[in-house]
């Protein structure tokens, strides 16, 4: 419950990281098989876009989303199916690329880009969402690498957070259809998501009348902290 509290707040003042601090650090502590860690994320990530977004529709890119949804889908299903043949096959090389994922990720999320005098082109907003599918399809972790190329966007922050927002809900909703399609969701990701969802709700209403204390770069450089920790733990276990 405090991983979910933790990773709510972060993502509703950053735009992204929700997957990312609760895979990471429920990885850490080994709390679930990844498959399964990675569902009940992408449940809850759900739940969580869909209560920050609520009133904020009108600052959504929609041009942004777009191009960046147009390489994301194929990246969604390259990384689920990656996920189910190495979670059947090579499970501590599966353990060992979360550990580097979460390392990798950790840093792009404390270097916060300087937004560019103009719009990226196209082509870079759909390799930026393939790269995000992949991410997204293996461990639920949309966000780093789309957050990279839409911080770069000269354009109000407030239309970068709620485009990512909108990013990760259309992404998760594609995750889950394309798990229940070519496996099947297990029965134990409705109970864990059932018992998830209101705390989520609950803690990102009161994150969005509790602003950080600390600047935005201070809460992305303790975020990063905490991932980096929990990355070294998940590959350290990866290698035993």
């Amino acid at each position: 419950m405090a991983i979910l509290a933790l990773g709510s707040y972060i993502q509703t003042h950053t735009g992204f990281a929700f997957g990312l601090i609760v895979i990471g650090l429920s990885g850490a502590l080994n709390l679930m098989p990844i498959p399964l860690l990675a569902l009940f994320v992408s449940g809850l990530s759900l739940g969580n876009s869909t209560t920050a977004l609520y009133g904020n529709q009108q600052h959504i890119h929609r041009s942004l989303l777009s191009w960046s949804m147009l390489g994301c889908l194929p990246g969604v299903v390259a990384g689920v199916w990656l996920l189910d043949f190495m979670s059947s096959e090579y499970q501590n090389a599966l353990q060992l690329l979360l550990g580097v994922c979460i390392l990798i990720c950790g840093v792009m999320m404390a270097y916060q880009p300087c937004a560019g005098k103009q719009s990226s082109p196209p082509g870079v907003l759909v390799a930026g969402g393939a790269l995000s599918g992949i991410m997204g399809g293996l461990f639920a972790t949309f966000g780093p690498a789309l957050a990279f190329v839409l911080y770069r966007q000269p354009l109000p922050l407030k239309y970068i957070v709620n485009s990512l927002l909108a990013f990760f809900w259309i992404a998760a909703i594609v995750r889950l259809l394309i798990v229940e399609f070519s496996s099947g969701i297990p029965t134990d990701f409705f109970l864990l998501t059932a018992l998830g969802l209101p705390w989520i709700y609950l803690c990102t209403m009161l994150s969005k009348r509790l602003p950080p204390p600390i600047t935005e770069t201070a809460l992305r450089r303790t975020a990063f902290a905490l991932l980096t920790l929990a990355g070294i733990s998940v590959i350290a276990s990866g290698l035993s």
